[in-house]
């Protein structure tokens, strides 16, 4: 039986919120991580390039405008096939704390179609322009996409376990 590593998120804190999410722009260059897990939803959308992803025992390959989402404690790993750059957005379970209470119990849907990710893409897009602002009311607007996002999620990609 083989043995997973437990990886533990490095966040940026952008706020002093009761959490910490990691959420940017990665360019990167063959970069590998191997098998692994943890207990946020992470969700990658590549800008470009290509990238060799593996959930358990399901493979993609990840062209540019590609959206998979990994579900918290879910074991993956992933291979840039040379220059990629891609969004990264992970996210613990504990952002919505008294927000959603059955957030263990929901499975997203791990591959997005064109279309889903492309809607997804564009909130995202919005929340860059947010994110690093010190502003106190862009702050607040990126929180306010954040949860829009997810909400979108919940909406439309989400089932119970």
């Amino acid at each position: 039986m083989n043995e997973y590593k437990h990886e533990n998120i490095l966040h940026k804190r952008h706020f002093a919120l009761q959490f910490s999410i990691r959420f940017e722009v990665v360019d990167d260059v063959n970069f590998y991580s191997p098998f692994h897990w943890h207990n946020h939803i992470e969700l990658l959308y590549l800008l470009e390039g290509k990238i060799d992803f593996k959930v358990e025992q399901r493979k993609y390959l990840l062209t540019e405008g590609d959206m998979i989402i990994v579900n918290s404690e879910v074991i993956h790993s992933s291979k840039l096939c040379g220059h990629a750059k891609y969004i990264l957005l992970q996210v613990p379970l504990s952002a919505f704390e008294g927000v959603y209470e059955d957030i263990e119990n929901v499975v997203f849907k791990e591959k997005l179609s064109s279309a889903e990710a492309e809607e997804l893409f564009s909130y995202l897009q919005k929340m860059l322009k947010f994110v690093d602002d010190q502003k106190q009311e862009n702050r607040v607007k990126f929180i306010s996409l954040f949860y829009d996002f997810f909400y979108q999620l919940f909406l439309q990609l989400s089932a119970g376990k």
